[in-house]
């Protein structure tokens, strides 16, 4: 064999394996965007669960998020369900006073004459 066929061999087996390794990342990286999808699924059911625990107990529903993305995905989650309820969602932000720490407390309002919808 010679050094070019040689080095042309090499060549192709370095793009066959970089490009192995580019599909197995792109495999990983939608596998990760599946489960974190999944895990906010999980989180807006359990919101929802949540609401309607602490509704039907005639309690005032607040719970504490730290994650300021799962703000946007509950609204959007929860928007037909909360309409059909006549409830909104509402995200509160919240602090500690000190600069150290930060949050959204999320909770519901009834929609009453007057208020805009979700």
């Amino acid at each position: 064999m010679k050094l070019g066929e040689k080095l042309a061999k090499t060549f192709d087996e370095l793009e066959a394996a970089k490009i192995k390794a580019l599909a197995d990342k792109a495999a990983a990286d939608l596998a990760k965007v599946r489960r974190e999808r999944e895990t906010l699924n999980h989180f807006v059911d359990d919101f929802r669960q949540y609401l309607i625990d602490t509704i039907t107990a005639d309690k005032v529903p607040a719970k504490k998020v730290n994650d300021y993305t799962r703000q946007q995905w509950i609204r959007d989650g929860l928007r037909n369900w909360a309409r059909e309820q006549a409830l909104i969602v509402v995200a509160h932000e919240d602090h500690d006073g000190m600069g150290m720490e930060s949050w959204i407390t999320l909770t519901a309002d009834a929609v009453r004459p007057g208020t805009r919808g979700v």
